[in-house]
């Protein structure tokens, strides 16, 4: 039979990658908490895999600090530790920053109305209280400013600090307290971005990552997660 020509290319993943996307997900939004075990043999049962893609994907998130293994013994996703909290939200606020400037550089035209629209969602997400929407369309306001920066180097560097920020956020944020100042603070680099003034886009784009470390989640850290081990 004449095969149809193919307009795009299939994405195809491996084991591995579904049950580390999975995996990953669930750390991040919270879904496993600190600490919480993770059994190889439960996780390959619920995949429908064998042990080696979870034992695979197990060691990348090991890689990635988002859990510990103690062979023979178990492994955990990572503890909360505010020192290193601290030192995420700092890199990812000099990265975003950067982003931002050159965001501000290249922007084109529909790229502010995207951003909008995008940061009118999260508002309408944030009134109406659907907080499993927060995240996901705060990555996707993030990950358009990245688009804009144009610059893979940057958004590889941002994707993997922001993915850990972004864990740390969600044990403050799904609280529901002071959740439209970070919609505030998008405007205000929208805002920057339509003046084409590129130091108050970096200093928006840190404050709405470091400002918001210092500011909000720094003091629920301190009383909810005292001295936790790395």
């Amino acid at each position: 039979m004449p095969i149809p020509v193919r307009t795009e290319q299939p994405e195809r993943k491996s084991a591995t990658d579904q049950v580390y996307e999975v995996l990953s997900t669930w750390i991040i939004d919270g879904t496993m908490r600190p600490g919480e075990t993770l059994n190889e043999a439960e996780l390959a049962d619920y995949f429908h895999v064998s042990r080696t893609p979870v034992r695979e994907a197990i060691l990348r998130l090991s890689q990635k600090g988002f859990v510990d293994v103690y062979p023979s013994r178990s492994t955990r996703v990572s503890q909360i530790n505010a020192r290193s909290i601290e030192d995420v939200f700092e890199a990812v606020g000099e990265v975003a920053a950067s982003i931002g400037e050159l965001a501000c550089r290249k922007q084109k035209a529909g790229d502010i109305e995207a951003l909008q629209a995008i940061n009118e969602e999260f508002r309408q997400a944030i009134r109406q209280k659907h907080y499993e929407q927060m995240t996901p369309l705060d990555v996707r306001f993030h990950a358009r400013l990245a688009e804009m920066a144009d610059n893979r180097w940057l958004t590889s560097v941002f994707n993997d600090l922001s993915s850990h920020a972004h864990r740390y956020a969600n044990l403050q944020f799904n609280k529901g307290e002071n959740q439209m100042t970070s919609a505030d603070e998008h405007q205000e680099i929208i805002e920057a971005l339509k003046q084409k003034d590129i130091e108050k886009v970096r200093q928006a784009s840190k404050a709405n990552w470091y400002g918001y470390y210092q500011e909000r989640l720094k003091d629920f850290i301190e009383k909810n997660y005292p001295e936790q081990p790395e």
